[in-house]
């Protein structure tokens, strides 16, 4: 008994020591979709999924949210930031300023697989399809 409650407990401890996806101040990335192998872009100012074509609207830096862990904004290299739109429950859009926790997302997950969650509704990003031009 006691050497499966130490083995279990040697497990868990592996399992915490997993890297979160920490990006380097400055860098821009492309965030691709696992599904699609697609890359996030914008047609205009709204968000949707995209071939990866080096387009300055698909690569983004991620800006540390101060005083909170894990939480960025998300700046394309057009300078815009990817927001929910505060009108409505899930709608999103490039805006030229951060909009308070509408442009707050959380990294959840590991280094190389981590999903973007939305601070003010908890939801995470997601697309309507996995096509190109498929709205986010």
């Amino acid at each position: 008994m006691k050497r499966t409650v130490l083995l279990l407990l040697l497990l868990a401890g592996v399992y915490q020591v997993q890297a979160t996806f920490v990006p380097t101040p400055g860098a821009k990335y492309n965030i691709i979709q696992h599904a699609s192998n697609r890359v996030i872009g914008a047609d205009g100012t709204q968000p949707c999924v995209q071939d990866i074509n080096n387009r300055p609207n698909q690569a983004f830096e991620f800006v540390a949210v101060s005083g909170l862990t894990d939480t960025y904004y998300l700046v394309n290299d057009d300078g815009n930031y990817l927001n929910k739109l505060s009108t409505n429950a899930w709608t999103t859009v490039f805006e030229a300023a951060p909009n308070g926790q509408n442009s707050e997302w959380v990294v959840v997950g590991e280094q190389d697989t981590f999903r973007l969650q939305l601070t003010v509704n908890s939801l995470y990003l997601a697309s309507d399809n996995i096509g190109t031009g498929s709205a986010l």
